[in-house]
């Protein structure tokens, strides 16, 4: 549940604080839920879309290659190729002394959790394609975000069926990125049973930046689309 921390003194419900707690410091309470309520996309603000897999995947975590066969992870669509070549390699070092190709670090692994950007004022937009293969419906619940399903205004929660995908049926998510979107990062995952999924690597953040950003490769300067290091340059050229 949300926090909202009301200071020293100020009025707060009866049923939530008595006189005596009001007196004795911070008193905390559930946060308005309006805050983070679905708000239907702004015609004609702009987009930022990404096609995401969540996918089973041998996930080695180290370059003494630890790994977890059991591993499950976001992906770009993009990006699977190189995902299932950094798998392959990693096997290979594993079995026959090859070069693994995880790098100290996550530098530019295509095997990492998940890490997307969308700038304040933006309409992001998600669809979720499921290549899991035990046959499970999967999701992509971003935390503190007034997330929707597309087409049908309905929110991301773990009772509405409407927001899995299924290795038969995409789903597409949305979340107007108001302009007075604080800044900051947002962790999701799978919604309803996912500890076991989330455990093995099912999870990632979305980040919201500065309106009119870009996002830059801090190694060739290029744009980017994900990955967790970047240079955000604003529309005043400061970086």
């Amino acid at each position: 549940m949300a926090l909202a921390l009301h200071a020293h003194g100020a009025a707060a419900p009866a049923d939530s604080a008595s006189a005596h707690e009001q007196t004795q410091g911070f008193v905390l309470q559930a946060a308005p839920a309006a805050a983070t309520l679905p708000a239907a996309c702004v015609a004609g603000a702009p987009v930022r879309a990404y096609e995401v897999s969540a996918i089973a995947v041998d996930i080695t975590y180290d370059r003494y290659l630890d790994h977890d066969p059991q591993g499950r992870m976001y992906v770009l669509d993009a990006d699977l190729s190189r995902v299932r070549a950094e798998e392959a390699q990693n096997e290979q070092a594993r079995l026959h002394g090859a070069e693994p190709a995880v790098s100290i670090g996550l530098q530019g692994d295509a095997i990492q959790p998940l890490t997307l950007r969308v700038d304040q004022g933006e309409c992001l937009r998600i669809r979720l394609r499921d290549r899991l293969t035990d046959g499970q419906s999967v999701g992509l619940r971003i935390h503190g975000a007034g997330q929707y399903v597309a087409g049908a205004l309905t929110p991301v929660i773990d009772s509405n069926a409407a927001a899995y995908a299924t290795p038969d049926h995409d789903v597409v998510y949305e979340w107007m990125v108001g302009t007075a979107e604080p800044t900051g990062t947002h962790y999701f995952n799978s919604p309803g049973d996912d500890r076991s999924a989330t455990s093995h690597g099912l999870f990632g953040a979305v980040i919201v930046e500065p309106r009119g950003a870009t996002h830059l490769d801090p190694t060739t300067g290029g744009t980017i689309t994900s990955g967790w290091q970047a240079v955000i340059r604003g529309p005043d050229g400061t970086s």
